[in-house]
Order: C-alpha cells, then structure tokens, then sequence
C-alpha cells in the first residue's frame, strides 16, 4: 500500500503539477494578450490594447531571465522529494487561496481587460508562471509551497466551469451585441451620407428636364404666330 500511495504520489507530483503549469504558461503567454480590448469598442484601438498585452509577456520573460540571474549565485539543483508534509497549519490555507484566485480568475480579466493594468497582469502571469517551474524542479524549499496553490487554482477554476459556466459567455455575447449594434448605427450613416449626394444629383436632373419643356414652349409659339403670315 505504501508503494501504491507512493506511486500516486509522484504522479502528481512529477506529472500533473508540471502539465498544469505548462497549460497555464501557454494561457498566459499566447491566448491571455489576446483576450486585451478597448473601451471606446473601436477596432484599431482594440489592436493597440493587444500590442500593449503582446509587450507585457516579453517583460515577463525578462523578469524570469533576471530571477534566473539572481539564483545563480544559490546551490540549486534537482531533488526527487516534496517535502509536503512539512507546511503542516498552512496545507489548507494555501489550497483554499488557490481555489479562490481560481474561482475568480475569469471574473478579473473580464474587469481588467480593457484598462491600463490588464498589460500589467499578464507582465505577473508571466513572469511568476516562468519562474515556478524553475522553483518547483530546481529549489527544494519552494516545491512543497507550490504544489498545494497550484491544486487549489485548478480546483477553483473546475468548480467555476461546473456550477458558473454561462457567465463569461453572457457577458462576450452582450459585448459582441453592441459592437454589431455600433457597427450597424456607423454602416447607417455612412449609406445615408452616400445617399444624399445622390438625392440632390436627382433633384438635379428633375429640375433641368422639367426646365427644357419651358425652353421650348417660345419656339412653337413663335412657329404658330408665323404661319398665319404665309399667302
């Protein structure tokens, strides 16, 4: 039995933890910039957000180079063990918080998106999501604080997706309705801007046709007073 206990243990450990970490990277650093909008709703401004965003996740490398350049001069190397059971008090603590920051995750990229702090954050996700692996297989005395906040982020998102899981998309759907509604309201006025020229162009050509009659009107008067002339 302790081997089997063992067993699970490093899969969590060595496998599960890892590929969480990994998911999470590659949420922050290529889908995360993405999701950055613009409150003004306009396109070239929404760009702009996302090239902010872009710049964030390249900071956030460059603080992983440094913490790397400051842990040079430490004995870091691989250990196997998790020392786990060492945290005692802080076990539940640390995965409740996880939970939490999980839960509502979603909710705070939704407030941030489209502010100033949004490239910010994603400059923090970053840059913590490339450090913790480095200190989950490289330093000893942060593995066992990382495993617990990481399974507790997990478990918040899960429990978010399971019982929450309409509210993110409400709230893209009713974004995505009003800037249908903005693009349409502009598609509007720019045909009836385009419509008018062409009104005053018909009234235009209304009045000169309704003019060339009256032009006439003297000729054939002139031809019907002269006949009357002819032997």
């Amino acid at each position: 039995m302790n081997d089997i206990g063992r067993f699970f243990a490093s899969v969590i450990e060595w496998a599960l933890v890892p590929m969480i970490l990994l998911v999470f990277w590659v949420y922050s650093f290529f889908v995360l910039p993405g999701k950055a909008e613009a409150k003004t709703g306009q396109k070239k401004d929404g760009q702009t957000a996302q090239k902010s965003a872009r710049a964030g996740r390249w900071a956030g490398l460059v603080l992983f180079v440094l913490f790397v350049l400051w842990r040079s001069g430490y004995a870091d190397g691989f250990q196997t063990t998790t020392p786990v059971s060492t945290l005692g008090s802080w076990f539940m603590p640390l995965v409740l918080a996880g939970a939490v920051v999980g839960f509502f995750f979603s909710w705070g990229i939704a407030k941030l998106k489209d502010t100033w702090a949004f490239p910010l954050l994603v400059l923090m996700l970053v840059g913590l999501l490339s450090i913790a692996p480095y200190g989950y297989g490289l330093i000893l005395s942060q593995r066992g604080w990382m495993v617990l906040p990481v399974l507790g982020l997990t478990l918040g998102r899960g429990l978010r997706r399971a019982f929450w899981p309409t509210i993110a998309s409400k709230k893209s759907a009713s974004k995505e309705a009003e800037s249908k509604e903005a693009g349409s309201t502009e598609a509007g006025s720019k045909e009836a801007g385009s419509k008018e020229p062409e009104s005053k162009e018909a009234g235009s050509e209304k009045q000169g046709v309704q003019e060339e009659p009256a032009k006439e009107e003297p000729a054939s008067g002139d031809s019907a007073q002269e006949k009357p002339a002819t032997p």
